[in-house]
């Protein structure tokens, strides 16, 4: 189909070597969906019914997605998922989102300021903070954007490979699925310590950038680190 033109081919069959995510009219279904939502005047909206649509996107799939990468389900070949159930899952996550805004539309507090962006740029952008929660990604062989890939794709969010390989390398430095610089300058006992350890088995690596990596994982932790210290101590100040 047109709009998935430049997408991995597994992502809608035929697929390749008889193996693919999306059955043909699943996909067209859930593109219509996708059209349909982005014809819509009011950005809130379609901003809404895009995540909703989303939020089924991995149930509809022959895939399922844990920490430890994306897997087709066992027996995927003999499931059916008809077009139908595009609806019928949508329909469901617009009822739950319809029935948590009733709940807590009039909550005491709801104003909020929305950063979006890669932390460690956007964080000079806010003001003061109370409190952080955060989880950022484990430094492993795995490459977190694959965990959102069929989101990207299927909403419209990656239209070219290279639209993949920028947000890619836009990532926190957590993996060494992509050739990137792994230039880092953060150093500590600790750290340093466990860098050593970690060069003298180098050869030993499945891949010898691993050591690399990790060094340039918590120089991009410290980065972020540093800017929520500073946003803390001005919310005491």
């Amino acid at each position: 189909m047109q709009e998935l033109a430049n997408a991995p081919k597994t992502l809608v069959a035929p697929g390749v070597n008889g193996r693919w995510i999306y059955s043909l009219a699943v996909a067209e279904r859930i593109i219509a969906y996708r059209k349909s939502i982005e014809r819509l005047e009011n950005a809130d909206h379609a901003r809404l019914l895009r995540v909703l649509l989303g939020s089924a996107l991995v149930t509809l799939s022959n895939v399922v997605i844990s920490g430890k990468g994306r897997r087709y389900r066992s027996g995927w070949q003999n499931r059916t998922v008809p077009p139908t159930s595009v609806h019928q899952m949508f329909e469901a996550a617009f009822l739950n989102a319809i029935e948590d805004i009733v709940r807590f539309g009039k909550r005491p507090c709801n104003e909020y300021t929305l950063l979006r962006g890669d932390s460690r740029v956007a964080l000079a952008q806010a003001q003061s903070a109370d409190f952080s929660i955060f989880s950022p990604p484990y430094p492993n062989s795995f490459d977190y954007t694959d965990i959102y890939n069929l989101e990207l794709w299927m909403l419209g969010y990656l239209k070219m490979p290279e639209d993949n390989r920028r947000l890619r390398e836009a990532t926190l430095r957590s993996h060494v699925q992509i050739k990137r610089s792994f230039e880092a300058t953060s150093s500590s006992p600790t750290l340093d310590a466990t860098m050593m350890a970690l060069n003298e088995q180098r050869s030993d690596m499945w891949n010898n950038n691993i050591p690399d990596m990790v060094r340039a994982y918590f120089d991009d932790l410290v980065a972020i680190l540093i800017q929520l210290i500073e946003l803390l101590c001005r919310a005491v100040q």
